[in-house]
């Protein structure tokens, strides 16, 4: 487990002037159906702290108990292990969320053995670059791009239209792929009511997770728009704390977009 001070002084250090939420990774699998770590640790003027409470979905049914209702007004997280959250049985997760009105962010996780095997190992390379490329190399991203792109075809966003969902990372490659994606939502029998992109730019949230480059934030921006994007790192993953602010200070954009940016649409989208 990563030390809570640590990621203070880490996020103190180098995101001044920008306002921040953050939580503590759990590493392995979940034991129980909850796990109710703490409530806020520590506030100051530039940075706010939050908690993060998990939900087992590893079970072959999922019902939220009175006690996970109450966690979903904080923040949850579960662990998939190889399946893919458009399954019916993952619904009462989704409406609760909507009824509370909190975000759902969709993280990637471990592959499991048989994903990485067939997607990653290889004669010609080593093990370490095959587990590597299958978590945040590249399996990572692609596996949860997936996992938006059925909830989205899935009619998530029909059955629940206030529902809001952040992906990480610019969105796991969705945004390069959304006039392709528009494609295929106007064919006849897809079942959907709106085009991709609409559901997308309406009800997701993206974030770069520490990955500040340029032309990924501008296409973000073009496709999302300084509404949609919450500026945000990758500790403990990867630190770049010298690009934090100074990534941040050279977005020649308004000072209005940059403030939704930095901490406004944080804000409005927990309730800060």
């Amino acid at each position: 487990m990563w030390i809570f001070p640590k990621r203070v002084g880490s996020l103190e250090k180098s995101s001044k002037g920008l306002s921040a939420l953050i939580t503590e990774p759990e590493w392995g699998k979940i034991t129980g159906k909850y796990y109710d770590r703490g409530t806020v640790v520590k506030e100051s003027s530039s940075l706010s702290y939050s908690h993060k409470n998990a939900l087992d979905l590893w079970n072959k049914s999922v019902e939220l108990t009175e006690l996970e209702h109450e966690a979903m007004k904080k923040e949850l997280s579960g662990t998939l292990n190889g399946q893919f959250l458009d399954n019916p049985k993952f619904l009462p997760i989704f409406a609760e969320a909507e009824r509370l009105d909190v975000p759902l962010y969709l993280h990637p996780g471990y592959p499991t053995n048989e994903e990485k095997d067939f997607f990653f190992k290889s004669e010609s390379y080593n093990k370490m670059l095959e587990n590597l490329l299958s978590t945040f190399g590249w399996g990572w991203h692609m596996d949860q791009g997936l996992q938006m792109v059925r909830l989205i075809f899935s009619g998530i966003f029909d059955k629940f239209p206030n529902l809001k969902l952040i992906s990480g990372h610019w969105g796991e490659f969705v945004p390069n792929f959304i006039e392709r994606l528009d494609w295929l939502s106007g064919i006849p029998g897809i079942g959907l009511k709106r085009q991709f992109s609409e559901y997308y730019r309406d009800n997701v949230y993206v974030t770069p997770s520490g990955m500040f480059t340029k032309p990924q934030f501008d296409l973000a921006l073009a496709e999302m728009g300084a509404d949609h994007i919450l500026y945000s790192e990758d500790y403990p993953y990867l630190m770049r704390e010298g690009q934090v602010k100074s990534f941040f200070d050279q977005m020649l954009i308004s000072p209005e977009d940059k403030e939704k940016i930095a901490y406004k649409n944080v804000e409005k989208l927990f309730k800060l």
